[in-house]
């Protein structure tokens, strides 16, 4: 999950619908094109999402601050759950949770809450996105967990040749330089599923000691 900010004036649209061009497109913007809570860029089936699920509040239906950019997937999931969430429009989610992605495609991928951010919203969120990254009830949540894992492992492969080739002493200043600025872009909010290369980037020593620059100016 990441940080987004929310401009305070809706979209005229909304008067007539949160399904309003104006709306979704301004959603699109402000989510910087990603699904909220598993961080794919430009899904296939977009949604919008009621952070509190209409059927709980018809009233908030068309409220500006109640309507997130989701896919599919993760919108289903979610549903009309009642959990109390952490919400990436009014606190630094980054900080409070840990995305850890296996090296194997079929274990599970990890999220846990960081210490000295316990909360029941926390532990929900955590609940929350264990199922977006690996519930596969169904056959259409098996394929679409496979599809899933497999761009989160295809978007690994470009952190670890980037942050390798940084570390290798091999590595010319050409070579360097070129993978700085990819890695630097990789660590930016607006970047698919920046949470896991934001993380292990920050709990690299190595690549901290020479390189903190490159997320330090991408923190917020």
């Amino acid at each position: 999950m990441f940080k987004v900010e929310r401009p305070r004036i809706a979209p005229v649209g909304l008067a007539k619908g949160y399904g309003s061009p104006d709306v979704v497109k301004e959603l699109r913007r402000i989510f910087h094109k990603k699904c909220y809570l598993c961080e794919t860029k430009n899904p296939m089936s977009p949604e919008v999402e009621h952070f509190i699920p209409k059927a709980a509040n018809p009233a908030l239906e068309k409220e500006w601050n109640n309507l997130f950019y989701a896919c599919r997937r993760c919108n289903s999931i979610k549903s009309n759950s009642l959990d109390e969430l952490l919400d990436c429009t009014k606190e630094d989610v980054f900080e409070a949770l840990i995305f850890e992605l296996p090296t194997r495609k079929k274990k599970p991928i990890s999220i846990q809450v960081n210490q000295g951010y316990e909360s029941v919203t926390a532990t929900n969120t955590v609940k929350l996105l264990d199922k977006c990254y690996n519930r596969e009830e169904s056959g259409y949540q098996e394929i679409t967990r496979a599809e899933l894992r497999n761009q989160l492992v295809r978007f690994y492969g470009k952190y670890y040749k980037y942050s390798e080739a940084l570390l290798d002493d091999d590595s010319g200043i050409k070579e360097k330089n070129h993978a700085e600025d990819k890695l630097e872009r990789m660590l930016q909010i607006d970047y698919p599923y920046s949470c896991f290369w934001r993380r292990l980037f920050l709990e690299d020593d190595d690549l901290m000691q020479d390189y903190a620059h490159l997320i330090v100016t991408n923190i917020t």
